[in-house]
């Protein structure tokens, strides 16, 4: 079984929120599809990005390292992370 960090940028239900984002971890033996990632971003109406990240072992030390499996689409969605990332 192997441990996803799943980024998710998207419209919450909640009106007048703007763009909201969330992260969560998925423990599956494949990749998230892109179903999946929806399903479990419950609190979204829509889903404008995602990024994912598998945890692999470092060969140099044996910590766990993010290593990007599918960066975002958009090219204003890793600012957009950050940016809602500064506002927590």
């Amino acid at each position: 079984m192997k441990t996803y960090r799943v980024e998710v940028l998207g419209h919450i239900w909640q009106p007048g929120m703007g763009l909201c984002g969330l992260s969560y971890t998925m423990k599956q033996d494949h990749e998230p599809t892109p179903e999946e990632i929806e399903r479990k971003a419950g609190d979204f109406e829509s889903v404008t990005d995602y990024r994912i990240m598998r945890f692999a072992p470092c060969p140099t030390c044996g910590h766990k390292k993010p290593v990007i499996i599918r960066d975002w689409k958009l090219p204003e969605s890793a600012d957009n992370w950050l940016a809602l990332a500064d506002n927590e």
